[in-house]
């Protein structure tokens, strides 16, 4: 089970979906797309303080106040996950 977890200041994401093998996992994938997606563009794209550590099975982003930017795509985030655990909710739940 993926779980994550939204605080003010921070969203961590743990786990591992485990609805196929490794590799395969395509609930795995989505999320991890997901996650990779709001890393890469937060360095490359935004002028913010946001800190992340992703590393296989946990990604932690944490701040202390967002760009209207880097809020958009936190938000991005929270909707893509939103609908991955509609879709799988034995696989991915959020808090």
């Amino acid at each position: 089970m993926i779980n994550v977890d939204i605080h003010p200041g921070r969203i961590a994401i743990t786990g591992h979906a485990g609805s196929g093998e490794p590799g395969h996992d395509i609930v795995c994938a989505a999320v991890s797309a997901l996650v990779q997606t709001l890393q890469e563009t937060l360095e490359q794209r935004c002028d913010t303080s946001v800190s992340s550590a992703v590393a296989p099975g946990k990604a932690v982003f944490t701040w202390d106040k967002l760009t209207t930017e880097a809020d958009l795509l936190t938000e991005s985030l929270i909707v893509g996950l939103s609908g991955i655990e509609e879709s799988y909710p034995n696989n991915l739940h959020i808090n």
